[in-house]
Formats: structure tokens, sequence, C-alpha cells
């Protein structure tokens, strides 16, 4: 197999100049809008708060990850009465360089109510196709060409057993003679490099804390972080005094926690839109044969139960296992000794809450979330407890940890008569990879991303999603970007 060639981040800008485009943020939506600048003759400048991580130095789903890749390391908390933790991309290529690259078109019921609503407009299906076709030519979408990790075949069989429909989902992954097990298709690999070829600049370590308004142009307020960066060929880009840059243009694409707080804090904007995720609790699962492959992503969901619920396979790494049985009956005791032996899986919900995202004086950059579960929202997820460890009896699990403080161990599918109507408000950890609404409109921007009263400042990332799509949500953004891209640019 050949050396992947790495990505080379360019050096610090030139504050002086009048860039055309500014892209704020690197993960999928800003990768996606630099190419598409890009490639179709426009000058682009990405800046990127995170450092250039890949995936070649360090070690997947480890502590090490987590540090370098994450935002905040990965404590990162939607406080709540019971809190939702949650996690972001924080590098170059974002999310993409983290997650497992399954991907879902935007779900038929969803794209045909949206139509409906006068900010999307009535073509939106049609216009999401055109662009989930070129999508998935550009990131080699594809089902698995050999067989599953034993987590998710045992996902399926249980499934399987209760007669619940559990089908593959396709990844951004790439297989070929080269690549017989798969090559992740990050944007560092994908769109980011397609955008670099043909001009645009990509810079890391920039983190922008306001934007102005000049007389007929934009001023990105960026700060430099004061690490330096290895480059991928040795040489090394040092720390710098904060920058002022200018921008006819500028594309936020932050995220839907770091786009509406910086929008907030440049006062272009009250308040944010509602902030929504997939509230999600966590079994882990111990079976008698050692199942646990390591990092090899599972690629079976549950799909029984519609945009409501689902479930999946989790990480299972020895650090991911101990962080979620730490403090559960006999879970350090078990990771120690068994790990081979453990799975962690999930159910995750299309909830009725939703959050707040909100900038808090003297505390840094990083903004504060907030976020409400209702009553509804902890009876589904008891429900989804009770049908997910149902399953993993039926799959040959020995004894369950759910994630929640007082419940549990399971040893007998009789145990789960245990299991209350609705999870406890005090002890059920939460989580959730799936973020948006924050910028969606008509509260903060129009049908195709330009924030409203800001005349050449966009919003292009997760953001715009209105409301949970019960799916991971990636696939569909990248969709809403580009059908927004293929409105905009030609009128730029």
């Amino acid at each position: 197999m050949n050396t992947p060639v790495l990505f080379k981040p360019d050096a610090l800008p030139d504050h002086t100049h009048l860039w055309e485009n500014i892209v704020i943020g690197s993960g999928p939506g800003g990768a996606e809008t630099a190419v598409m600048l890009a490639e179709t003759g426009h000058e682009v400048l990405v800046l990127e708060a995170g450092a250039y991580s890949p995936r070649e130095t360090v070690p997947p789903y480890t502590p090490q990850e987590m540090q370098s890749r994450y935002a905040q390391g990965g404590i990162t908390l939607a406080v709540g009465r019971p809190s939702v933790q949650y996690v972001e991309g924080c590098c170059l290529g974002g999310g993409s360089e983290v997650n497992s690259g399954l991907y879902y078109r935007l779900p038929e019921e969803l794209a045909n109510a949206w139509r409906s609503y006068p900010v999307l407009g009535d073509n939106l299906p049609a216009e999401l196709e055109a662009a989930s076709n070129a999508i998935e030519q550009d990131l080699s979408v594809s089902l698995l060409p050999g067989e599953a990790p034993r987590a998710s075949l045992l996902l399926k069989d249980g499934a399987e057993t209760l007669g619940w429909y559990c089908p593959e989902i396709p990844r951004w992954q790439l297989y070929d003679k080269e690549h017989p097990k798969g090559l992740r298709q990050t944007m560092t690999r994908t769109y980011l490099t397609r955008a670099q070829k043909a001009g645009a600049r990509v810079c890391t370590n920039l983190e922008v804390q306001k934007l102005k308004r000049g007389q007929d142009y934009w001023l990105v307020l960026v700060k430099p972080h004061t690490r330096s960066e290895n480059l991928g060929d040795g040489t090394a880009q040092d720390a710098a005094q904060d920058l002022t840059l200018k921008a006819k243009r500028v594309f936020v694409c932050a995220g839907a926690i770091r786009s509406p707080a910086l929008l907030k804090q440049s006062g272009l904007i009250s308040r944010p839109a509602p902030l929504w995720c997939h509230p999600t609790v966590k079994v882990i699962a111990e079976f008698k044969d050692e199942v646990n492959q390591g990092s090899e992503v599972a690629v079976h969901q549950v799909k029984e139960f519609g945009r409501a619920m689902g479930m999946g396979c989790s990480i299972s790494s020895p650090h991911y296992l101990l962080a979620s049985l730490h403090n559960l009956p006999g879970g350090d005791e078990a990771v120690t000794e068994r790990w081979r032996h453990l799975l962690c899986y999930y159910v995750m919900i299309a909830p009725e809450g939703r959050g707040m995202v909100r900038n808090l004086p003297f505390s840094g950059t990083y903004p504060l979330a907030t976020y409400s579960v209702t009553p509804r929202d902890l009876s589904v997820l008891s429900l989804g407890l009770q049908r997910l460890c149902k399953l993993l009896f039926s799959a040959g699990a020995l004894r369950l940890w759910p994630t929640v403080k007082g419940l549990g161990p399971f040893t007998a599918p009789s145990d789960l008569a245990l299991i209350p109507d609705a999870l406890p408000r005090r002890g059920s950890a939460l989580m959730s990879i799936h973020l948006g609404g924050t910028c969606a409109a008509p509260e903060i921007t129009d049908p195709y991303g330009a924030v409203k009263g800001c005349d050449g400042l966009y919003v292009q990332d997760a953001s715009l999603l209105p409301e949970p799509l019960g799916c991971n949500p990636q696939g569909s953004m990248l969709a809403l970007v580009r059908r927004n891209l293929n409105h905009l640019i030609p009128d730029l």
C-alpha cells in the first residue's frame, strides 16, 4: 500500500490583502464551500482554529486523539437536567477527521416537508438529490466490500432475531487495490486538497474572534494559537501577533456551537436560533467470546422505528469503555480484565427538547450551551433503552451496563423490568455527536444561508438544519450546502 500524501497547510495569510472570500472553519461545510468557490475561479482563504493532525500520526479513539482533534479536548457539555455531553471536531478537516463517515441522504419525509417551508423552497427535494449524487461520487460513498466487524454483525443478528430492520449504512470510504480495507475520505484527503490545488489558501491555528463591517468589506479579527505546528514536511508554523484580515465576503462554517457564537459576539444577531441534538444513552455489553476488534467501525444501524429512535454501535476502544463504565458497579474491573469481550452500543432519539448557545463574559472564546430534555424525551429514551437491551440479550450478551447510575448491571432479560418508565434526571449520562439548528432560516439566515441584514456574510454548516433528522446529519448538511452554493456562486 502506498503511503498517503500528507496535506500541507499554508503559512500565515497576508493581512494587507483584500481577500475575495474568507471561509471560517475547515470541516465538511467549510471544505465544501472552499472547493466549490475555488474550482469556479474565486479567491479563497480558509481559516481553521484547530491544528493539522494527520490520521497517520495519532492513533484513533485514544486520549491523544481527543486532545489533538476535538474542541476543548472532548470535554464539552450542554448544561441541563440532565446535561448532554457533546463532542465537536477541532482540527483541519473538522469532524470528518474523527467520525465514522456514516452517510445518509436527508430522509424523504423531511425533504418533502421542508419544501413546504417558505424559507427553504419548493424545489428542495430535486436540488438535494442532484447535490447528493455529486457528493457521493466525490467522497466514494459505498458499502463494505467484505464482512462487517463483529460489533456490527451482533447488532444485526439481534435485530433479525426480533424481526427489526437493521441495514448496513454506506460510508465515505475508498476501496481499491491499494486500500482493500478502505481509506477514509476525510476533508484533508478530498475537498481541502482539491481546493488548495485550485488556488485556495488553507491556514490552521487561526481562531476568528470577531467580525466587523467596513465600508464595502468585512474585517475578520484573528488570534493565532500560541503553539507551533508541524506542516507535514518537517517545517513548523510559528505563532504570530493578532491579525485583522479584510474580505469582500465571509462564509462562517464553524459548526452549530461556534458559528452562532461568533455572530452573536460580533453583534450581528441578537440571539441564535434554538439548538437541537440527538440525545443518546449507551449500553456496554459483555459477550462470552472476544468480539472487540479494536478500532474497526461498525456499519449497521437499527432503523425499525424511523426517525423517532435509532440504535447503533459506538466506539469500543479500552479508553472509551473505561470512560463509559467508570463508577458503574464492576465496570472498571470488566474493562481491565475483559475489554476484548465488551462492546458499546447506543440508542438515540429525535427529541422535542431544544437548547441555546450563549456567550458569557470573561469565559474565553468557547461559548456555553444549555439544553432542555423534556419529560417526553426521557420516556422515549427509557423505551429505547429497554429495546436496545432486549436486542443485545437476543444477540447473546451475558451482562449489560446502561450508562445510568443505579441501573444495572443486567444479567437476564427479566432484569429489564427494573428500567423505569422515564430515565431519571439525575444519574443519566446522556451524550450527542449530532448538533444543529442554531443559524437556521428564517430566524438567522435566508433560504440559502445569507445572514439577514449582513450583505456578503453567509453561514454554511450544520447550524442551517432546522430540526433533528433522526440519523447522521453530515450527508444532509453537505447536500444543503452544495445546493445553497449552486444558487449563490453565479451571483457572486
